[in-house]
């Protein structure tokens, strides 16, 4: 569970990666204000981290009493680390039209890495720099965002560096990583 945790500190901070001047560009289609939902998956030297997690999570309820194990079961799949939910508020919402909003949004949400602009083609927008998180990754980062359409988003984030995920990565040694993140809106209800 302390690995779920961890893994899931990281992809806020890949997330959360900030980025730097950015140029005009067309407008992309405007995001549905309301719940959103995401699949993600993280790869680290091409260990499917979040595959493995839920696999280990399988295997320890199978040591529990036979009577505890579906009421585990079903704590485990509310807590799936693949999956989350996330408000966007309609006045957050209105501002997303150009590259240089998402870049404001993006700095908002990871202040140890700084990205910079790198091109826009159609609604994917490209973005690459660096990250510097003491708990979390340090090094190189390339990132591809996608606004299919006001109810769809993809980002794809690759880098090399140094991570701390106890199990997977030192936090000292070189290691390539990639995480792939779809998020769809579900709802325009936060409540």
């Amino acid at each position: 569970m302390v690995r779920a945790l961890v893994t899931l500190g990281m992809l806020s901070t890949i997330w959360a990666c900030s980025c730097s001047a950015a140029t005009k560009a067309p407008a992309l289609p405007a995001l549905k204000a309301g719940v959103w939902q995401s699949q993600h998956q993280l790869w680290i030297d091409n260990v499917d981290v979040i595959a493995d997690l839920k696999q280990q999570q399988q295997g320890l309820i199978g040591f529990l009493p036979k009577a505890q194990q579906a009421k585990v079961q079903q704590m485990v799949q509310q807590k799936d680390p693949s999956k989350t939910k996330q408000c966007l508020p309609s006045a957050q919402a209105k501002t997303l039209k150009t590259p240089q909003d998402y870049q404001k949004w993006l700095k908002q949400k990871l202040p140890k890495c700084q990205l910079s602009f790198q091109g826009q083609q159609g609604n994917l927008l490209r973005f690459g720099g660096h990250c510097n998180a003491q708990q979390g990754y340090t090094g190189t980062v390339s990132a591809q965002l996608q606004v299919h359409n006001s109810t769809r988003l993809t980002l794809q984030v690759q880098g090399q560096g140094k991570a701390l995920v106890p199990g997977y990565s030192d936090g000292r040694s070189q290691s390539q990583f990639r995480v792939h993140s779809d998020a769809s809106w579900t709802g325009a209800s936060c409540g």
